[in-house]
């Protein structure tokens, strides 16, 4: 034993490499920061070509009932088709609703705000009508980016107004939000 050993004790034994509990976190790795989840909290957008048939005959094959005229059940999962922001959506609520969309997505095509939304909507192609669904979708799902700076120059008037009526919701939205906030301090 040395002089510092002496001084200040004996060295405590060494920790193990790695402990058990890290390992088996870090088998799976990490995701990335930027990385969102699987789906949009939001009710999720179907495709415009999806029919009102198809979404029925989707619910049906996965074991939903009808319980109203737009709603769906199965065990304590429960789906709403929804005209949200003039956009087809399908509102899912209870438990189990990942896996619930995991089943139905596989079947009905959906637009996807991580894989092409932005690209649809820059593309000088896209007609009118596929433009103004598309919007809807932003809208619906409150995409950090918005709508984009050189759509909103857009000559159609049909965009125009489609994307007035977006911004006019949103700030609805945030207006409700800020009075439901004040009622709750007060």
């Amino acid at each position: 034993m040395g002089f510092f050993g002496k001084l200040f004790g004996t060295k405590p034994a060494p920790a193990p490499a790695v402990d058990p509990r890290l390992a088996e976190i870090l088998k799976q790795p990490p995701r990335l920061i930027n990385e969102g989840p699987e789906f949009p909290y939001e009710p999720i957008v179907l495709r415009r070509s999806v029919t009102q048939e198809q979404v029925e005959a989707a619910l049906a094959a996965a074991g939903f009932a009808r319980t109203g005229e737009r709603a769906w059940t199965r065990a304590e999962t429960t789906i709403e088709q929804r005209e949200v922001n003039n956009v087809n959506a399908l509102a899912f609520s209870g438990s189990g609703t990942i896996e619930a969309k995991r089943e139905l997505l596989a079947t009905l095509p959906w637009i996807d705000p991580n894989r092409g939304l932005y690209a649809g909507l820059e593309d000088p192609r896209t007609p009118v009508a596929d433009l103004q669904y598309l919007i809807g979708a932003v809208a619906n799902y409150r995409c950090a980016g918005g709508i984009p700076r050189a759509l909103r120059s857009h000559p159609s008037p049909e965009i125009q107004e489609t994307i007035r009526l977006a911004d006019r919701e949103q700030q609805m939205a945030a207006a409700r939000e800020q009075r439901a906030r004040k009622k709750g301090r007060s």
